[in-house]
């Protein structure tokens, strides 16, 4: 209301303890929780598993993809009722797009699809593919770096914003909202998901960490 942000996505975690069983969530998420970039690393120590819906980015042939979520309802009729959630959407976009702006060609970048709703395992959410063409010679690794924090999980003004998640949050995010996937330095190509979804183990301690996107709209 008073002007200092557009959009914040703010975020906590819960915390479990004892911690659950990780390799046993694992699999029940397979039949319980359809997600095409289903991600699980184990070890005795420590574990991660993410039911990301969410492309953070895609690299291949010098063209690079990203598909922002924002917008969630519990139906899709809910969804399309909510004008929060579409004007979120379009912030979101708007970061996308000024984020690819700073590693892609000039006038390279496009909005191919925009504000599609469609259902997940017991959510309905609104995401949009922005697309662009990077350079000869770009460096993924530095491509990587320049994008971060990811949009979507950030907020608009994000230089801003940032420095409002550091002073509001009292836990660190850790691998959460940071991205999960694979990367292929030799042929420049990547996939990566934004880290939400997941669920964390480490030392006998389970945590989810949980967020929302704040406009001036919330409730």
């Amino acid at each position: 209301v008073k002007g200092n942000y557009f959009l914040a996505n703010l975020t906590r975690k819960i915390f479990m303890e004892p911690a659950v069983d990780p390799v046993a969530i694992a699999i029940r998420s397979c039949f319980e929780h359809k997600c095409e970039n289903r991600f699980f690393y184990y070890s005795p120590s420590y574990s991660y598993l993410s039911l990301s819906p969410e492309r953070f980015i895609s690299i291949k042939n010098k063209k690079i993809m990203s598909e922002p979520i924002k917008g969630t309802g519990k139906t899709i009729e809910q969804l399309k009722r909510n004008e929060k959630d579409f004007e979120e959407n379009t912030m979101i976009v708007d970061l996308v797009r000024s984020d690819l702006s700073k590693v892609c060609i000039p006038n390279s970048i496009k909005v191919e699809q925009y504000q599609n709703i469609v259902m997940h395992t017991g959510l309905a959410q609104m995401n949009s593919t922005v697309v662009g063409e990077l350079e000869n010679g770009f460096d993924i690794i530095q491509t990587i770096k320049t994008l971060m924090p990811i949009a979507s999980i950030s907020g608009t003004p994000k230089p801003r914003v940032v420095k409002a998640i550091d002073q509001y949050e009292h836990t660190d995010r850790v691998i959460y909202c940071g991205a999960v996937g694979w990367l292929d330095t030799e042929k420049n190509e990547c996939d990566l998901k934004v880290a939400i979804r997941g669920i964390e183990t480490s030392n006998n301690v389970t945590s989810i960490g949980v967020g929302a996107g704040i406009t001036a709209r919330s409730n």
